[in-house]
């Protein structure tokens, strides 16, 4: 194997090393937020203006009074749930 050759497999395997970190890391953030929204009783949510698709985060269902998985990301269905919140009171 010659210079260039093991410098490649060098950056290579630091860049698939850098890959799991990353993905680590991100997961770890990624669940200290799901415990923060769980223990505050809140909900987040993003919305692909692009696909129009909607998604909540887990138990911002219940927030709303729906069954946990039974959101499926529309926004005429959005609309539905938060006019039917600010009607019940």
């Amino acid at each position: 194997m010659n210079l260039q050759n093991q410098t490649q497999a060098t950056l290579l395997a630091e860049i698939q090393r850098l890959n799991t970190e990353i993905t680590t890391l991100q997961s770890d953030q990624d669940d200290r937020l799901q415990l923060a929204l769980e223990v505050a009783h809140i909900g987040m949510w993003d919305w692909n203006m692009v696909t129009g698709r909607i998604t909540w985060s887990r138990g911002h269902e219940e927030l709303f009074g729906l069954v946990p998985g039974s959101f499926d990301g529309n926004y005429q269905r959005l609309s539905g749930v938060c006019i039917q919140t600010i009607a019940m009171g």
